[in-house]
């Protein structure tokens, strides 16, 4: 018992100094389960593709750079990411601007920019992932509160379970006009049961900042990119071949893939080598078809050849699993819509297992004040049979 109110304590203090960000992270959390969508409704405009046949990437790549001829070209989303929905997509940086430039792959022609600070899809991103405060260090505060939603988890388990024998109590909700029982009821039963879902997504929410550290310590990898010693380009006169043909060499190492994204490399710095373009490939069953894609492939882009290949689908190694399932399973991209509306409301629990515990705290602290008013208040507060705090 000792132990069991050592835990509610460690519980409780833990949910007052990050209860706050744990909500207000998880409902960022459940819209932007439907990011896509929501972008997609609010600008409809940029997702109106010309039937027909699609341009290839390099006449898509050439009408961009005819718009932004100093821009700097960072990703390319394929029409046939999942949520391209058809449309070319560019994210590039111009006059100190990062934007999205939206192309019609049937005419080649440009639908329009965004600037993803300006919008509300963006604004939510940069919350959820680093609270605004990008600039200082708010990923690795996010990081933070998500290991302290963890313990909270685990020490909320533990308080639960009410023995082996009476496992099933913890899943019951009391009819009673009895408010502090009705909230605690609410509050065990809502919180045990999205504990597993909660649990992932606090794990993978503390990994993405710290994952590589953490996990490195216990000589686990959480990659499978290549040594940047072989990803190295060897610049020649005429420049870069076309993405097409680059394209072209892959699918003969990989015909039944889809391209699913492609990261041009960052300017070299003065007296650094110039890095390869990574493309980033969906096949067979994908977990993360709408985001990383399943394989990677690293070509020279001056000769067009293959430098390097991974393939989840092939390998089956910690860091391949890793870097795989990582992200779809914090966003919910694993099911299609059925997850995604779990992991949306999924993003809500945390908020109504914060009301309900502040609802008993304040009653508890009521009822406090009652019984030291007087003895017979205190055995008229008391209502049988009523489960303490936690």
């Amino acid at each position: 018992m000792k132990l069991k109110k050592t835990m509610g304590k460690l519980h409780l203090w833990l949910s007052l100094i990050a209860g706050t960000f744990i909500c207000l992270i998880a409902l960022s959390g459940s819209a932007l389960v439907f990011k896509d969508e929501i972008n997609r409704m609010l600008n409809a405009d940029l997702y109106k593709a010309t039937p027909g046949s699609a341009v290839s990437y390099q006449a898509a790549l050439e009408s961009v750079l005819a718009a932004y001829p100093q821009a700097e070209i960072s990703r390319i989303y394929s029409p046939n990411e999942m949520s391209s929905e058809g449309i070319y997509t560019f994210s590039i940086k111009a006059d100190r601007k990062s934007l999205m430039v939206y192309v019609d792959p049937g005419t080649g022609h440009i639908l329009g920019t965004q600037s993803s600070a300006d919008t509300l899809t963006g604004w939510l991103s940069d919350f959820h992932e680093n609270l605004l405060l990008k600039e200082y260090n708010g990923r690795t505060i996010v990081g933070i509160i998500a290991i302290f939603f963890f313990l909270i988890l685990l020490t909320g388990m533990f308080i639960w379970f009410p023995g082996l024998k009476n496992w099933a109590r913890g899943f019951v909700i009391r009819r009673t006009t009895n408010q502090y029982v009705r909230h605690f009821d609410v509050h065990r039963v809502f919180g045990i049961s999205w504990v597993p879902f909660l649990l992932v997504v606090s794990l993978t929410g503390f990994l993405f900042p710290f994952g590589k550290d953490i996990l490195g310590a216990f000589n686990l990898k959480t990659s499978t990119s290549p040594s940047d010693k072989v990803l190295v380009a060897k610049p020649l006169p005429a420049g870069y071949i076309p993405l097409d043909d680059m394209i072209a060499s892959i699918k003969k190492e990989m015909p039944d893939a889809t391209i699913t994204q492609i990261r041009m490399p960052k300017k070299a710095e003065a007296g650094k080598k110039e890095g390869v373009i990574e493309f980033r490939l969906s096949h067979q069953y994908d977990p993360s078809a709408a985001s990383i894609g399943n394989a990677r492939a690293w070509v020279e882009p001056y000769s067009g050849k293959v430098l390097a290949i991974t393939d989840s689908v092939k390998d089956t190694s910690f860091a391949s699993l890793y870097q795989t399932w990582l992200f779809p399973l914090h966003t919910g991209r694993i099911g299609g819509l059925v997850t995604q509306i779990l992991y949306a409301i999924g993003g809500l629990v945390p908020t109504l297992l914060m009301v309900t515990g502040l609802v008993m705290m304040r009653l508890k602290q009521s009822r406090k004040k009652k019984s030291a008013a007087s003895p017979a208040a205190r055995k008229a507060a008391q209502p049988e049979n009523l489960p303490q705090a936690q």
